[in-house]
């Protein structure tokens, strides 16, 4: 899938602008503070559905505006053998956002995930080796939502499940080992691994391991000098 046009509105501080990615590649340039990563991130949220700067849609809409909107046009190959995807979403500064797939609305966004597939790479990248494990969570469960979209719907489930835990937790003041007392929280939560990671969704295909070389052969002992004859001296 390739990105062929993309379209601002009141989104960030772009009021209107369009652009045209008619070459393979396509690189931005421009002064500090002029835009471009305000044009990426646009991208990023019409791909998955959320920015790596904001998690409120009030800060992606322009200052003074009730709205904004981001418009794509989206293509499998070159435009004398494929048709046009348009995907557009709605910003509001107060509300929920919507989105639309060819002109239909869809009933839920997730909906949108897969239709366009990104690779972001930024210097926030070496938190995956110097930061916690919560970072590394959330970049597999980003790469695993493009390489399966119904892996969102499951995502925001364990969340939602995990969230009511944490509050009954804090509510009763009770132990978190104590599962006697919230067996169905606790048990939502443990059954959702497998569920979660079915193995016939990411085949070994997909992640490809090296094979192994097989156990490292006992390199055999060298033979032992020939004994050099000793002649006394008379």
């Amino acid at each position: 899938m390739f990105l062929t046009s993309l379209n601002l509105r009141q989104f960030r501080n772009y009021a209107e602008q369009s652009v045209e990615f008619l070459a393979p590649k396509t690189i931005l340039v421009g002064e500090n503070a002029q835009g471009k990563s305000n044009l990426l991130e646009a991208v990023e949220l019409i791909s998955l559905l959320k920015s790596h700067r904001t998690g409120r849609d009030r800060d992606l809409v322009q200052d003074s505006q009730q709205s904004g909107s981001i418009s794509a046009t989206l293509r499998h190959g070159p435009p004398e053998t494929s048709l046009p995807i348009t995907l557009q979403m709605t910003l509001r500064a107060s509300g929920r956002r919507t989105t639309l797939l060819n002109g239909e609305t869809l009933r839920r966004q997730l909906d949108l995930l897969g239709t366009l597939s990104t690779v972001q790479f930024s210097s926030l990248d070496l938190d995956l080796v110097r930061g916690g494990p919560d970072y590394r969570r959330r970049w597999l469960d980003g790469l695993l939502v493009q390489l399966e979209p119904f892996y969102a719907h499951l995502l925001q489930q364990y969340g939602r499940v995990l969230r009511q835990r944490n509050a009954l937790l804090r509510k009763t003041k009770l132990r978190p080992g104590d599962a006697a007392t919230f067996p169905t929280a606790t048990s939502a939560i443990a059954t959702f691994p497998a569920e979660t990671f079915p193995a016939e969704t990411f085949p070994a295909a997909t992640f490809p391991i090296a094979p192994s070389p097989g156990p490292i052969p006992t390199p055999s002992p060298a033979p032992a000098p020939a004994p050099q004859p000793f002649f006394p001296r008379p």
